[in-house]
């Protein structure tokens, strides 16, 4: 048996003077088609993005023997490819020194393809057959960067079997030959094949090219497959998400951005060492948002668990659908809840029939909504601020445009995790499944990554103070939610404003807590409604199915908390309430009731409804 897996070499390089979109694009689409394959230690698949000279010899030598295939995106040329010295400069990597790169590989290792996606590489193919790699697909003119995206995603979706997972691993396998000749068949299908002008290029010197066809495949093998075996050595949970996480945090947090060139130059591979990767693992949880920071870092501290028993497999699973379900529970109350201040502020705004039906049914439904139905709420409600032109609370419309289309990233993601619920519940889950999850939690991650500029605060109690010819103040007492620098959990915090904010809330924001989206009672902390001590922050869930009561899962445990509404204001005289602490947090409670109605009535914009709306005209044999 194989020891250790063989490895995917992805690497990536840009130019910010002519910058190409689609690069992160390219390395999405390969990394879905080997998934199946890294999941289940058949290769191990490493993706670097702008990449130096000294990075790629340093990934060389870590992975000397083991390198299988090595795809490049980026500008390129004749004479070698454009790799990046820093963030903003560039540097060329040249043709003869990544063929002694190769021809080394070649000799010791298993080198199946070299894929150079960027314009006019075919000049490189002579110095790289010399080398004796087997097969190689480089391009013989400048090619359109969208195009460049699709070849490489139809060539190892196909190569891979990634359309048909049930028998990917089931002879026949693909040929490297029928992969690229579908890979092609699917442009011309799509588009007419032309020359385009220069978009991956930044040299030309193309010598005597006989063919119509940009892309082309040089082999010597063209029966080549990917039938790798299973590799004995243990992965280790999170790996992959520290590292992209990280990456893709510099641009939100400066001490990912301080961190992230120190460990890729003391280890080019750095997520492995645990030393490196706690350190990483610590900077993850404090810079995203309250609640998500948390949730990681119960993550992290179940892969650090042994990974053989199947109890700790279901837990690292179980933790995850649960980050995946609480990021798009984030995003869409906060798109509610902002709905609701625009209707109370007097901006009108119309759902059409779907619309309302879908919002209608998020606030009835006895059954909480699953990870794919969070996604489609999401969808609906972004169709809602699109269709009135309303701002959004956060990021930009073409953000969520983008996210949002049919057949995204972020809707396959969810649809995966879906599947995986699915056998989760069935107790037919595999170590697979789990690096599978992690995968796909990282989609939704870099999604939403825009939640590491907001923090999270649940205000305890608002003090009114005010001292002789002295301008009053309001003394707030709050938990800022989350992981802060120093490891403390929700720290409770005490500050003077000139200013009151609402009371029991939770709030989300970006910059001061006074500007601010309000989630309650969406998002409830329980214990400033029973008046004890820390935070204790709990999700809507669904209603309750006997009598429309409200059902909470709380963050720490992800058990159900029901609350039920007592009406205790039209029971008891308001003073004895307010005196009595038993008789006052049932009042706190009843507020959440109260507030959840108000939501409904004002979003949907519809009148005075039964207590718990519709949910009971339909008749249900509770017996």
């Amino acid at each position: 048996m194989v020891t250790k897996p063989p490895i995917a070499l992805i690497v990536f390089s840009n130019d910010l003077d002519d910058y190409l979109p689609n690069i992160e694009t390219e390395r999405k689409v390969i990394e879905e088609a080997l998934e199946h394959y890294d999941d289940t230690n058949r290769l191990k698949i490493i993706t670097r993005s702008s990449v130096s000279i000294d990075e790629l010899f340093r990934l060389f030598n870590k992975y000397t023997g083991r390198i299988a295939l090595f795809h490049f995106a980026g500008h390129a040329g004749g004479r070698g490819l454009q790799l990046n010295q820093t963030v903003t400069n560039t540097q060329t990597g040249k043709a003869e020194g990544l063929a002694d790169l190769f021809r080394r590989e070649i000799k010791q290792g298993i080198l199946k393809l070299v894929f150079l996606n960027g314009c006019s590489t075919a000049p490189q193919v002579k110095a790289l057959k010399t080398a004796g790699v087997p097969s190689i697909i480089a391009t013989n003119y400048p090619i359109n960067d969208n195009k460049a995206v699709r070849v490489a995603k139809q060539f190892y979706r196909t190569w891979t079997k990634a359309d048909d997972l049930l028998r990917a691993f089931d002879a026949p396998f693909t040929t490297i030959l029928q992969a690229f000749e579908a890979a092609i068949a699917y442009l011309k299908l799509e588009n007419t094949v032309v020359i385009q002008d220069s978009t991956r290029g930044f040299m030309f010197d193309i010598d005597e090219v006989k063919t119509n066809e940009p892309w082309e495949l040089f082999t010597s093998t063209p029966s080549q497959t990917l039938d790798f075996e299973v590799a004995k050595e243990s992965k280790t949970f999170n790996e992959f998400l520290v590292r992209r996480m990280i990456e893709r945090l510099v641009s939100y947090s400066r001490p990912a951005s301080k961190f992230l060139p120190i460990a890729n130059k003391k280890l080019p591979d750095w997520e492995t060492n645990l030393a490196i990767s706690n350190k990483a693992k610590e900077i993850i949880v404090y810079s995203f948002v309250g609640v998500l920071g948390i949730q990681l870092q119960k993550l992290f501290a179940i892969g650090n668990e042994e990974i053989t028993t199947e109890v700790r497999q279901r837990k690292y699973i179980e933790n995850s659908l649960y980050t995946a379900k609480r990021i798009l529970k984030l995003v869409n109350f906060a798109l509610l809840s902002k709905l609701w201040d625009y209707r109370t502020q007097a901006l009108d705004f119309k759902l059409d029939d779907k619309q309302r039906d879908t919002i209608q049914h998020f606030f009835e439904d006895s059954f909480e909504m699953d990870i794919l139905g969070y996604f489609k709420f999401l969808r609906s409600l972004f169709s809602v601020y699109k269709n009135n032109d309303i701002a959004l609370p956060f990021s930009t419309e073409n953000h969520f445009e983008n996210v949002l289309a049919s057949r995204s990233s972020l809707e396959k993601a969810c649809e995966r995790l879906q599947k995986i619920q699915q056998a989760f519940d069935k107790s037919q889950i595999k170590l697979s499944d789990c690096f599978a999850t992690e995968k796909q939690l990282v989609i939704l991650l870099e999604t939403f990554i825009f939640f590491a500029e907001y923090k999270m605060v649940s205000i305890r109690q608002i003090n009114y103070d005010e001292m002789r010819n002295q301008l009053p103040r309001y003394i707030h007492t709050f938990t800022e939610l989350g992981i802060d620098a120093k490891q403390n959990i929700n720290a409770e915090k005490v500050k003077a404003e000139e200013n009151p904010v609402t009371t029991d809330a939770i709030l989300l924001h970006k910059d001061r807590y006074q500007n601010s989206i309000n989630l309650f009672p969406f998002i409830i902390d329980l214990h400033t409604l029973t008046f004890e001590d820390k935070a204790n922050i709990c999700f809507y869930d669904s209603r309750d199915f006997n009598d429309g009561s409200l059902n909470y899962r709380f963050l720490q445990n992800n058990k159900v908390q029901n609350i039920i509404f007592e009406n205790i204001g039209a029971k008891e005289n308001i003073a004895k309430v307010v005196t009595t602490k038993e008789l006052f947090k049932t009042l706190k409670l009843d507020m959440v009731h109260t507030q959840f109605k108000e939501a409904k009535k004002a979003i949907l914009n519809i009148e005075e409804e039964d207590e718990f709306g519709d949910l009971f005209d339909l008749e249900f044999d509770t017996d």
